[in-house]
């Protein structure tokens, strides 16, 4: 692929995002390579397929690629939206999960701090 196909097939993705934020970012690493990110959100295409699938990653930070990936859900989407979606849904199930763990363990560290 070329800069010029990747910066194409990225501006086609872009203008499919719903919503504001959506960025283009096109680089070269042994062939032309786009994305379209939001924040920590990146958005892959991949045209392998006789039709586009889209695959997420969401990480910490606003750097391409930088930081701690976190839920990466491991199914391709024909619809780039429904890909940020499913993704959110999963890292939210965690957190959710996460907090409720959190909440039990202070509310058991509080109880023995009150017997003391």
């Amino acid at each position: 692929m070329t800069k010029h196909e990747a910066t194409q097939q990225g501006r086609r993705l872009l203008r499919r995002m719903e919503g504001t934020g959506w960025k283009l970012r096109v680089w070269e690493n042994i062939g032309w390579h786009y994305e379209v990110r939001n924040g920590g959100i990146e958005i892959y295409e991949s045209t392998v397929f006789r039709t586009p699938r889209y695959s997420v990653l969401l990480h910490e930070g606003d750097t391409p690629g930088g930081g701690s990936i976190f839920w990466y859900t491991n199914r391709d989407f024909h619809d780039p939206n429904l890909a940020v979606m499913a993704q959110l849904l999963h890292a939210q199930k965690f957190v959710t999960m996460l907090q409720g763990g959190l909440d039990a363990l202070k509310a058991r560290l509080a109880k023995k701090a009150r017997k003391r």
